[in-house]
């Protein structure tokens, strides 16, 4: 038994031993039939609806709501009169909204040019400060300090060539 590991005790968790086992466990989870979370218990359906012709004193044949035929045309009135109603109040909420955010985008707009004229006139002030600053600092050829240090140079050669004489 010298060759037989012992995986328990030393606790060997090599790369394939961890693609081994999460392996395992996704073709585990994946064999499990997929429910839906959480689970709604069925529906009870409502019977079909029924109607019939009733005369004066007949017996009804199933129970509900007896209704006259007046106070059906009312209900059914009734009905359309709010559907009507509704759309008006649908399409009246949409206008609404439109117009808002007609406004919201125009109102936007109007920012986004300020901000762009702000900017070119910073931008202006900035160029013109630049330029004036170049202007101000600006030296003849002859202050240059390169120009300087050649001269001193030469003039310092010339010193020492004519003090070594």
């Amino acid at each position: 038994m010298m060759g037989k590991r012992n995986y328990l005790k030393k606790k060997v968790w090599t790369p394939s031993t961890v693609l081994a086992v999460t392996l395992l466990a996704l073709t585990a989870n994946s064999l499990t039939p997929l429910t839906p979370w959480p689970q709604t218990p069925p529906q009870k359906s409502s019977p079909p609806p029924q109607h019939t012709r009733l005369a004066k004193g007949s017996i009804a044949p199933f129970d509900g709501t007896l209704l006259t035929d007046n106070a059906l045309a009312t209900l059914l009135t009734n009905h359309e009169t709010d559907v009507k109603r509704l759309q008006l109040e649908i399409a009246r909420l949409e206008k609404e909204l439109t117009l808002e955010r007609k406004t919201q985008e125009s109102l936007c707009a109007a920012k986004l040019e300020g901000e762009k004229l702000k900017f070119k006139i910073c931008s202006e002030e900035a160029s013109r400060a630049f330029n004036t600053l170049a202007t101000a600092t600006k030296r003849p050829w002859y202050e240059s300090p390169y120009l300087n240090f050649l001269v001193g140079g030469i003039v310092a050669g010339g010193i020492c060539a004519t003090a070594t004489r």
